[in-house]
């Protein structure tokens, strides 16, 4: 291929540095030509700019979330190179689980343990977010996985502190940590957004990161237990929007992004994991939301005053919502 161009989507990410990873270690070394995703989250390699599709890969760091207004400095993504020449790529969370599956058979078991139909081609040249505006389904299901998984890659590195004179890289490195778990369950077949998955993936991709980088580190298995309740919850309603790209799921993704990283950073801080819970519980933690934002936080399908993210029936027609074929729909 000759040139390398596409958008950076959490949300669409402006000013995130946008490189050419050459080596697979996902930091930008002085070899490797970068650019920066313009206004919009679009960026463009020179014309010149040669890649290979087999090895090569796209890694995005840092920007600013353009739906949300919330800067992302942390936020490390990756992308295979698509093989089509004409094709443009798109860079997001998707798409650094994909890149850290080893295998097409993996890869594929990403997208299906994450229900998203379609090719891993398919998705790593569809503009999500843009597709999503328009009412597409498929990328409805894209876009709504985009922003379950950074809520988990944001909320690792919000857990570690990763600042400092090599945060970056520091990362980076935990970011690829966390994504290799989730590969593995997929692969499995798990519910990747199921509470002891979370804590599984948080807690394995931790000490995994702290193995390599950072031996000192040591953290009650207690916090990776509270987290992944606090995340399984959130991500549920995350899901719930109609559509990912609306005002009021892009207010939700704002506290989760902002909010919801204060609280973790703190908890990780001071250890204390009952007010953790306190403050991250739904009606504390989206408090001073909108109405239309509240709307899907706090909906209650069968009216029995419990919210549907916490609720085992939620249509109320006795069969737990782990085996009812139909859990919306009590008939």
């Amino acid at each position: 291929l000759d040139a390398t161009e596409g958008r950076v989507v959490d949300g669409p990410l402006s000013g995130a540095k946008v490189f050419l990873d050459l080596n697979g270690n996902l930091i930008q070394d002085a070899n490797e030509v970068s650019v920066f995703s313009d206004a919009n989250g679009f960026f463009e390699f020179p014309a010149n700019t040669q890649v290979n599709s087999q090895s090569d890969k796209l890694v995005a760091v840092g920007g600013t979330d353009i739906s949300t207004g919330k800067s992302l400095p942390n936020m490390v993504l990756v992308s295979d190179i698509p093989t089509a020449e004409d094709a443009s790529v798109v860079v997001t969370p998707v798409s650094t689980l994909i890149a850290a599956a080893t295998t097409a058979a993996d890869k594929q078991a990403v997208l299906t343990s994450l229900g998203i139909t379609g090719s891993v081609e398919d998705v790593l040249t569809q503009d999500s977010w843009a597709q999503a505006q328009l009412g597409n389904q498929q990328a409805i299901a894209v876009q709504a996985a985009n922003q379950a998984i950074a809520a988990v890659l944001q909320s690792a590195t919000s857990l570690i502190d990763t600042s400092g004179a090599d945060s970056t890289n520091n990362a980076a490195n935990l970011i690829m940590s966390i994504t290799e778990q989730l590969v593995t369950e997929s692969v499995l077949g798990s519910d990747l957004f199921d509470e002891s998955v979370l804590a599984n993936v948080m807690e394995q991709g931790i000490e995994d990161y702290a193995t390599d980088y950072e031996p000192s580190l040591d953290l009650d298995s207690q916090l990776f237990d509270s987290l992944a309740s606090t995340l399984s919850t959130t991500i549920g309603i995350i899901q719930a929007a109609d559509n990912p790209t609306s005002a009021a799921a892009n207010e939700i993704v704002a506290i989760v992004q902002d909010a919801l990283q204060i609280d973790i950073a703190e908890v990780a801080s001071s250890g204390n994991i009952n007010n953790f819970i306190n403050s991250t519980e739904p009606t504390s933690l989206f408090a001073g939301a909108s109405t239309d934002a509240l709307a899907i936080v706090m909906l209650d399908t069968d009216g029995d005053g419990i919210i549907n993210v916490l609720d085992a029936d939620i249509d109320g027609d006795g069969y737990a919502n782990d085996i009812d074929m139909f859990p919306l729909d009590s008939a």
